[in-house]
């Protein structure tokens, strides 16, 4: 194979050589420096959310946690599932604790429940997560009059 790709470099050397190929091969190089470099912000920003974490943390449950800690700062739902994911590793049991619940946020779309969680200001526990879901299916989105609610359920009210 290696053998196959020097003989096609040397057939072709008057191309590859020339602007076009040096053009394309700068453009895949970029292309890969582009991934690699977006993957290492990834990365980051998880590791970041995990170490949050683990210094809020001292026992008890962590679903309280997750909006302090910066969940909703990842940029994605695949982000949010590997910081959940990672958390999980360091910190036996699922924060959500019910497959149930999992499923319902995950069908929405982690990062519009926990980006909406942080903007209401409500605290997340079990309750209020059980709340939120039932008030996001009966008004059909984010486009409903939930976000008062919240507050009120955060003052105490």
């Amino acid at each position: 194979m290696i053998s196959e790709a020097i003989d096609y470099f040397s057939r072709n050397k008057e191309w590859i050589f020339s602007g076009i190929g040096i053009f394309l091969i700068g453009v895949v190089i970029g292309v890969v420096n582009l991934f690699w470099r977006i993957s290492d912000k990834r990365q980051a920003r998880i590791k970041d959310f995990v170490d949050r974490f683990g210094n809020l943390y001292h026992g008890g449950q962590k679903l309280p946690l997750l909006v302090k800690a910066g969940i909703h700062t990842l940029k994605s739902n695949r982000e949010i599932e590997k910081g959940l994911k990672a958390l999980i590793l360091i910190y036996p049991g699922h924060p959500f604790r019910n497959d149930k619940v999992r499923n319902r946020v995950k069908k929405i779309g982690y990062k519009k429940f926990f980006r909406y969680v942080n903007e209401s200001g409500s605290v997340l526990n079990r309750m209020s997560i059980v709340t939120f879901l039932n008030e996001f299916k009966k008004k059909k989105g984010l486009k409903s009059k939930i976000k008062p609610y919240f507050k009120s359920l955060s003052r105490g009210k």
